[in-house]
Order: C-alpha cells, then structure tokens, then sequence
C-alpha cells in the first residue's frame, strides 16, 4: 500500500501530499476533501509508514509536505487550511463555491500539525 499508493507520484503523492483524493482518479478535482492537500492528513499517512517500519516513506512524506508549505508561507504569510496538491496556489483552489467561503481559510493552526511535522521530520532525519 505504501509504495503502490502513498509513494506513487501519479496517486497521492503530489507536489505537495497527500492529496485527499488519488490525483488518478476520476473523482479528483481541486476542491475541499477532493484533492487538496491536508496537512492532517498528511501526517497521519507518515505517522501510519512509521507504524510499518518504512521511516524512509515517512521521511519522504513529511519533507515534500513541510517545503511545500514553507514555500507557500513564505509567498503569502500565511499557514493555509490546505493546499494545492499539484503545487500551485492555495487560493487557486474551491473551499464552498458559491459562498463568501470559496478559498481554504489562513492562518488556519486548527488540525495543521505542522510542528509535530517538522519534529517526526527531525526525529528521522538524525
């Protein structure tokens, strides 16, 4: 499952992972929970490889996701609720179309584990 999915660049690991939805599949589209990027979620799929024994996929995992948000911090200022999966804009992407709510919400610290990404990261990379 890891490397046939998790790892495997044309499904859920994206620019910036782990797109909600498999970037291959039919159902993915640039919008909330079908396919953006969690941080969340991204967590819980390094901290699911640690389970197996694969620190070199979690390693993987977390250091595409904290350089893409990095990245996207350091253009906007801001920690985004998700982001694109294919690299571009968080705000490229739909949230609630046809709502005053149509972009990922900013300086979003509610279920962005991002500190407990860098510190798995570091533990790893030691």
């Amino acid at each position: 499952m890891i490397d046939e999915y998790l790892l495997d660049t044309n499904c859920f690991l994206t620019e910036h992972p782990i797109a909600t939805v498999g970037k291959k599949d039919p159902k993915f589209e640039l919008r909330m929970w079908r396919g953006p990027a969690w941080n969340s979620m991204t967590y819980w799929a390094a901290r699911g490889c640690l389970n197996y024994g694969r620190e070199d996929a979690a390693r993987i995992i977390l250091e595409k996701a904290l350089d893409a948000s990095a990245k996207q911090f350091k253009r906007t200022g801001t920690i985004w609720e998700f982001y694109h999966p294919l690299g571009g804009k968080p705000e490229q992407l739909m949230r609630k179309p046809n709502t005053d709510k149509n972009t990922p919400c900013h300086d979003y610290l509610g279920h962005n584990p991002l500190i407990a990404m860098a510190r798995m990261y570091e533990m790893l990379t030691q």
